[in-house]
């Protein structure tokens, strides 16, 4: 069997693979191998369909992980970058504000993240990039030919090599970390990966008396075992059948999942000051609650992880491996994961643009 040679082969077509690939693209011959049977579905689900793709806030500030790396993938890429990446595409940018914000989040002009989708998989194709669906990788190894790509399709030769392949959140999309055996076999460090930005269960009763209600309040996560408190932005708190929602709880989701893999002790501190859109049979309306954290809703629910490749191997400037200066990684599947609001898009889009870019100079 033939083997297929490019100048960057990028394992992975979602956000930060397909940015990756545009950028790679402008200076040499691109394939992308998705194991979906199309690219970008991940895409097509975020800012509830809308596609909220960056934030006018974006600053190191709102991200977690290794601050060199996060720092110079921000001053590579600014907020600016992003909306010119987006009418690169011919995507034209809206911003929103909402009232628990003082930030504007950006997303397509038509509310519809397949537009987003759609013009990215065009401008890739205007710059000759090609995508391959429904490959599997099996195996990575160097040879004579570069890099080496062994997959269920055939075999593929690269000069650089770029895995973009996520993390598990939404895994029916795609992020199901199918690629780690690989990884592993190419003795890549990583850090399991744990659910954030998603809902946190309770174990208080709240199946009766509060499902299906919504508040605005202010919101804060103590963990009593090592004494710490982790507090949100005051906003919308939903009640679901033991679980609570809403922004201000997705952003401390991250923290309930690192304290109960400890098997911490962890409450949940939600202090309303106002109650919305109440059930007709409500009859309870608490001052405040405190409720006790079980965990997360889990990887299906989840619009992010945290952990991953572990970035004290990759050269900050670059994303390149250290072990290997010919292979890079970006996107989600690297320990580094932000706040909701577009930030986390705005990472994938711009590792994979700083990653595509130094794969080709």
């Amino acid at each position: 069997m033939s083997v297929i040679r490019r100048k960057v082969i990028v394992i992975g077509g979602g956000a930060a693979g397909i940015a990756a690939a545009i950028e790679a693209a402008k200076n040499a011959e691109v394939t992308v191998l998705e194991h979906m049977e199309t690219p970008l579905k991940k895409i097509l689900i975020t800012g509830n369909g809308r596609c909220n793709f960056t934030n006018s806030d974006v600053s190191a500030a709102h991200y977690y992980g290794d601050v060199n790396v996060i720092e110079s993938v921000l001053s590579s890429f600014s907020v600016d970058d992003c909306l010119d990446l987006m009418r690169e595409c011919h995507v034209e940018p809206l911003e929103v504000h909402y009232r628990f914000n003082d930030c504007g989040y950006f997303y397509p002009s038509s509310n519809k993240a397949e537009t987003v989708r759609n013009g990215m998989l065009y401008r890739l194709s205007e710059l000759g990039g090609k995508i391959l669906c429904g490959v599997n990788v099996q195996a990575v190894s160097e040879g004579q030919e570069g890099i080496l790509v062994r997959s269920d399709k055939g075999d593929f030769a690269a000069d650089r090599l770029i895995f973009a392949c996520g993390s598990n959140a939404a895994p029916e999309t795609g992020s199901d970390s199918s690629i780690y055996p690989v990884l592993k076999k190419l003795d890549v460090a990583f850090h399991t990966f744990l659910p954030a930005l998603c809902g946190i269960k309770v174990s208080d009763g709240l199946s009766g008396a509060l499902t299906g209600m919504r508040c605005t309040a202010s919101v804060a996560l103590c963990d009593q075992t090592e004494e710490k408190e982790y507090s949100a932005e005051p906003g919308e708190v939903q009640f679901g059948n033991g679980y609570v929602s809403g922004i201000p709880v997705m952003q401390l989701s991250r923290f309930v999942s690192i304290g109960r893999k400890k098997e911490h002790r962890m409450i949940l501190r939600i202090v309303p000051s106002a109650w919305e859109n109440v059930r007709k049979d409500a009859k309870v309306f608490p001052a405040s609650l405190e409720l006790l954290c079980t965990g997360t809703r889990g990887f299906s629910h989840a619009q992010c992880c945290l952990g991953g490749v572990d970035t004290g191997d990759l050269v900050p400037e670059t994303l390149c491996w250290k072990k290997n200066e010919n292979i890079y990684f970006c996107g989600e599947m690297i320990d580094v994961d932000g706040d909701c609001g577009g930030f986390n898009l705005h990472f994938a889009f711009g590792s994979g643009k700083l990653a595509g870019r130094k794969a080709t100079t």
